[in-house]
């Protein structure tokens, strides 16, 4: 069954502490998680069958590996936009409103205020700051998304990065059948810009198997989208 965000703070007794259209500043000082997400609605389930790509950012992107010396590869052949919009549609999820989780914490300088910030801001394709969940910067439809977003004290039986991987499980384990057998990667079922769940406490990390290689690079300073 499809995941709404009230479902998802609700299994694990979240409380949503505010949203925001994507672009807009959030004031939370607190370390926790944000949610991108299609509705506008904690509770509604509104989807996007269709993703609309922006092909004027993929070539960006394309264009900054390229000036790093490097090339997107897809199925071992340089990708072209049509190749990435292609790979980028069979991850999608059909039926599914949140696109992707993310946490901000444990460092107590990591608020949500200054990961969201970073998030808008890190150009696609650029590593460090906020390179996780980069493929939303693909879409032309960004000014219509939402971040949700909930504030969360540690505890001593469970912490931001356990109970992260245990939000992207949940929604993972209760995809369609239908969007599974859909998808490019049937095993790894992480929001659309999750690449990767990480499981602190086992050591290990699960990574989603898109075929999308030599994705990022190190842009230095250069890694503001708001500059220049």
């Amino acid at each position: 069954m499809p995941t709404t965000i009230t479902n998802l703070l609700n299994e694990f007794k979240l409380e949503l502490s505010g949203q925001v259209k994507w672009g807009e500043k959030i004031n939370s000082n607190k370390c926790g998680f944000y949610f991108v997400s299609i509705s506008q609605e904690p509770d509604k389930l509104v989807t996007w069958p269709t993703p609309s790509f922006d092909p004027m950012e993929i070539q960006r992107w394309i264009e900054l590996i390229n000036d790093k010396g490097k090339n997107i590869i897809i199925d071992n052949k340089n990708a072209s936009i049509n190749d990435i919009e292609d790979r980028l549609f069979k991850l999608w999820f059909k039926d599914e409103t949140i696109l992707y989780i993310g946490k901000a914490g444990p460092n107590k300088r990591r608020t949500i205020k200054k990961r969201v910030s970073e998030y808008y801001r890190t150009k696609l394709g650029c590593d460090g700051n906020h390179a996780g969940g980069h493929w939303i910067n693909t879409l032309s439809r960004l000014n219509d998304l939402t971040i949700f977003y909930s504030e969360y004290n540690e505890t001593g039986t469970e912490t931001i990065e356990s109970l992260e991987s245990k939000l992207i499980d949940h929604f993972a384990n209760n995809i369609s059948a239908q969007t599974k057998n859909q998808l490019f990667d049937s095993e790894n079922c992480f929001p659309f810009a999750n690449k990767e769940v990480h499981y602190r406490d086992q050591k290990k990390k699960n990574r989603k198997n898109h075929g999308i290689k030599n994705q990022t690079s190190d842009c230095g300073k250069d890694w503001n989208k708001n500059n220049g």
